[in-house]
């Protein structure tokens, strides 16, 4: 019997892809593989379950059998494509998995699937990814591929990427995916869209830039923002930004306008000074908002609240077409945000107050679950239920690509498995769909995967004893000889044990169950070298802890270095003097354990904590700051180590 796929509007861009897409599964299930005729179409579903298609939102699909053929349909076309992945995944069996495993093919083929209709409505009507590092064709191609298999309704891009988003429109089109264009923006835009180096601006308009401790600093990541309260400087960016979103209005549905990233520092001139930090954004954001209500009815315009300022504005309202997007990159993600945990009491106040600005404020949150490819599926399914409680219309995923298929950096995890359907639908658990996943993926081997899965996330969330992070952000440098040494005791022991379950585990495996954990043991081991480093780290610090002789310190710090790839040249001397001063009474050599040794370029950024008054000892005791109410100085110590130690 010959297998047939029927699909109206062939015209429709997204339902003749879903088109595609359906024959093509099912030609990868084989000639064995026989189901019934199946219909995609939205109007001829909506015939046969008035109901249950009366009681559709947006993206949200039926599947039920009629007169022996299989219906899917839909209120809008992207319903219809996710309805034809939800038949895939479970008729099919391939499911659509975290980089490197991919698509899994089960082998379990279910040709009578479903048993009964089934409608699916999605819990946030906002899910999107940030893919700003795919900065190759290929590599942004095959992202934009995954982003609807994980019903991922909107993507983020960088100016950076605008020539990729051009030439590839027609990628997110028909996958139905909204484009979000900007991010770290204001560099670009300040700067007429690119046009002029940052040194030669700063001499044309010194004036325009940010004032800090007296001096102006360029408009880049890491040194400050532009001067938020010279009209000049304001009317440029938005005319800059205006000029953008009319040469690309065709492929932008949300214009993105995110200040500087990192520890770049808002200006302090008295006009400035007067002004919380979030008013000052969003005064600009309102100026180019109000401007594309106008020319670009159909357009929204993102503000990002981050760093040093979520707290919400005091005497600014967001206008109409603003979407907030609140990134709490300085939590505590060992607990939901809502926890009583200090830095999280904080942030979600801020995140409160956003919400108490406007009743119909549309507003998303910017999430770091992948930050560290471990597992965080507690803390993921509390947190998107309370979400869902103060009324956010979804999240965005931090950096949401991979740099290629095979990377191995969420090989542990399957965070964006994990996450993607709880954002569709929170009335799963995510213990179910790990356990669920991980039988179907590792059959035989799934009680080892899921109990080394269950102790990592333990590990990870500190309630396995170990305050211990695959971060350096949080390997504390604390002075207790003890803890140290349980601490290297969980490296050299704990840690290498689960390496080894693994391994024994792919040994007794064979064909695609020994591949999936030989991909997980490399993740291990990637994550065991990086402990590695930080072996050497605690065994430098025990050394100074017990008044032992400064070579053998100077060469396990050497060590550590070394499995980073780096020299010890690489370290500043100002760097290290920075932290030394932060420290206060810290010999200057047990200092270099302290910098990070995974990104060289952020060693230079450690200068601007030198012209910081926030850093303090007290700031070091109480984790209090004495002129912000965050419970630790973001301006200070964002994207150094001090950022996890406070």
């Amino acid at each position: 019997m010959a297998r047939e796929s029927c699909i109206s509007g062939q015209g429709e861009e997204i339902v003749t892809f879903a088109r595609e897409e359906l024959e093509h599964y099912l030609s990868l299930a084989g000639d064995t593989f026989q189901p019934p005729r199946i219909v995609v179409d939205k109007e001829y579903a909506k015939q046969c379950f008035p109901d249950e298609t009366n009681g559709l939102k947006p993206d949200g699909f039926v599947i039920g059998k009629k007169n022996g053929e299989v219906m899917i349909g839909a209120i809008n076309d992207r319903g219809l494509l996710y309805g034809v992945y939800e038949y895939i995944e479970h008729a099919v069996g391939i499911r659509f998995v975290d980089a490197p495993y991919g698509e899994v093919d089960t082998g379990v083929r279910d040709p009578q699937w479903p048993a009964e209709t089934i409608l699916e409505n999605p819990t946030f009507p906002y899910r999107g990814g940030n893919m700003h590092m795919a900065r190759s064709d290929e590599n942004f191609c095959y992202n934009v591929d995954r982003l609807p298999k994980f019903r991922f309704n909107n993507v983020l891009l960088f100016s950076q990427q605008l020539d990729l988003l051009k030439r590839h429109i027609g990628e997110f089109r028909k996958r139905g995916i909204c484009v979000t264009l900007g991010g770290h923006c204001w560099p670009y835009l300040f700067r007429n869209r690119g046009q002029v180096s940052p040194e030669e601006f700063m001499r044309e308009h010194p004036e325009w830039h940010a004032l800090v401790d007296g001096k102006r600093m360029m408009c880049e990541d890491s040194e400050g923002h532009f001067c938020l309260s010279n009209e000049e400087a304001v009317t440029n960016f938005v005319n800059n930004a205006l000029s953008m979103i009319e040469e690309y209005k065709e492929c932008i549905d949300i214009i993105s306008l995110w200040p500087n990233d990192t520890d770049a520092l808002f200006c302090e001139c008295e006009n400035c000074a007067k002004h919380r930090n979030s008013d000052l954004v969003l005064r600009l954001i309102n100026r180019v908002a109000d401007e594309v209500a106008v020319r670009y009815p159909y357009m929204q315009v993102e503000m990002l609240a981050y760093e040093d300022f979520t707290a919400p504005p005091e005497h600014t309202v967001p206008s109409p077409n603003v979407l907030v997007n609140f990134a709490a990159i300085q939590r505590d993600y060992r607990l939901p945000i809502y926890s009583a945990e200090r830095r999280n009491i904080a942030l979600f106040r801020d995140l409160r107050g956003w919400r108490a600005l406007r009743k119909d404020l549309p507003m998303i949150v910017y999430e770091y679950y992948r930050l560290d490819g471990t597992t965080k599926s507690s803390v993921i399914e509390y947190e998107l239920e309370r979400l869902q409680e103060e009324g956010l219309m979804g999240v965005m995923e931090d950096t949401f690509q991979v740099n290629r298929p095979d990377d191995v950096q969420e090989a542990i995890g399957f965070m964006t498995y994990l996450e993607s359907k709880l954002l569709w639908n929170l009335e799963q658990s995510a213990d179910s769909l790990q356990r669920e996943l991980v039988e179907a993926m590792f059959k035989e081997q799934s009680s080892v995967v899921l109990r080394s899965l269950h102790r990592l996330e333990q590990i990870h969330s500190g309630r396995a004893y170990y305050d211990l992070t695959w971060h350096d952000w949080r390997l504390r440098p604390i002075r207790n000889v003890q803890v140290q040494k349980e601490r290297l005791a969980f490296i050299t022991g704990e840690l290498a044990d689960l390496r080894e379950r693994i391994s024994e585990a792919a040994q007794k495996s064979e064909g695609a169950v020994r591949d999936r954990l030989s991909m997980m043991l490399a993740s291990l081991e990637r994550q065991y070298q990086f402990m590695a480093a930080i072996e050497y780290q605690i065994k430098a610090q025990l050394v100074f802890l017990t008044d032992g002789p400064q070579e053998e310190a100077d060469e396990w710090l050497r060590r550590a270095l070394e499995v980073r790839g780096l020299e010890a040249s690489d370290l500043s001397q100002d760097a290290i003097r920075a932290y030394c001063k932060a420290y206060g009474e810290l010999p200057e050599s047990s200092v270099r354990m302290l910098i990070p040794m995974d990104r060289k370029d952020r060693v230079g950024r450690v200068a601007i904590m030198e012209k910081c008054e926030h850093i303090c000892k007290r700031i070091m005791e109480s984790g209090e700051c004495m002129r912000c109410t965050m419970p630790v100085c973001i301006k200070a110590v964002r994207n150094t180590p001090l950022r996890g130690y406070i």
